[in-house]
């Protein structure tokens, strides 16, 4: 084991001795698993704290939780928007993480439609973030500089899977020459407006109201999403889920006049739907 930590590292040890032990636990449980017909459902666009909080929540009340199916990591919402796949097919291929009482993955929010048809009644909880901050932020995950001119086309191919859709998504359907910022408010459009199509019976979460008082807020969203508290979770909630965004600079410097014009074009005309100015 020394030699393979001195190789990889103690983090990319423990994440690959998580996923082993994943990997394992699913192969042992798919046969055996029935979907959820009511799962409590996290939509939300990338880097708005769905993590944290569906973590956060299923330890609060021991509830069961999947905090990403991998299949979706790829193409596969791309391939169900565009008809060569069902959601059937998908929740049927992946029953061992639909089977838990709290289902999270990103990806669910931009195929929402098809989920409120497969899952009717299910308590559904919305996280949304100031489209400046969700915006750096995934920049700042992927490592790519918010004022550039244009998105190096080598980027975007060396992207993992999952996130070279996310950018693929909306180039396919607005033109290739989408500016990658662009791109992303153009998500964030998109994600918001599958909320705004099915409010009714969705809660709805701001990431910055979250933050200003986590373990409070989260037992509030908890009792409306039908879950019972069972657990003081106050000691957990400063756990960091994801590698942090370098919040030190402001919108203006991180993306330059030019590119944050397009964020608050694209997105301005939905801010006020949440909060937002």
């Amino acid at each position: 084991m020394k030699p393979l930590k001195q190789a990889l590292g103690r983090r990319n040890v423990a994440q690959t001795l998580t996923w082993a032990g994943y990997h394992l636990r699913r192969a042992a449980c798919t046969p055996v698993a029935r979907v959820n017909p009511t799962p409590v459902l996290l939509m939300g666009n990338q880097k708005s704290g769905t993590t944290a909080v569906a973590d956060l929540l299923a330890k609060m009340t021991r509830c069961s939780v999947t905090l990403d199916i991998p299949a979706f990591a790829g193409d596969l919402a791309l391939r169900i928007l565009a008809g060569q796949t069902s959601l059937e097919q998908a929740v049927r291929r992946n029953r061992y993480e639909f089977s838990h009482i709290i289902v999270k993955e990103p990806w669910l929010t931009f195929v929402w439609d098809d989920m409120a048809r497969l899952f009717p009644g299910a308590p559904t909880l919305f996280i949304v973030r100031n489209p400046r901050q969700n915006i750096r932020s995934i920049l700042n995950r992927l490592g790519i500089p918010g004022n550039l001119d244009a998105l190096p086309p080598a980027t975007l191919r060396g992207m993992r899977p999952g996130w070279r859709a996310a950018f693929e998504l909306e180039l396919h359907e607005r033109g290739e020459g989408l500016h990658y910022v662009e791109a992303l408010a153009w998500r964030w459009n998109r994600a918001a407006e599958a909320y705004l199509r099915h409010t009714q019976g969705c809660t709805l979460l701001r990431y910055e109201d979250w933050t200003r008082n986590k373990a409070e807020v989260l037992k509030a969203t908890a009792m409306q999403l039908g879950l019972r508290p069972q657990r003081d979770i106050a000691a957990l909630v400063d756990r960091q889920y994801q590698p942090r965004g370098d919040r030190s600079v402001s919108p203006a410097e991180f993306f330059g006049e030019r590119n944050l014009r397009r964020v608050d074009e694209i997105c301005g005309p939905l801010l006020e739907r949440f909060g937002y100015r």
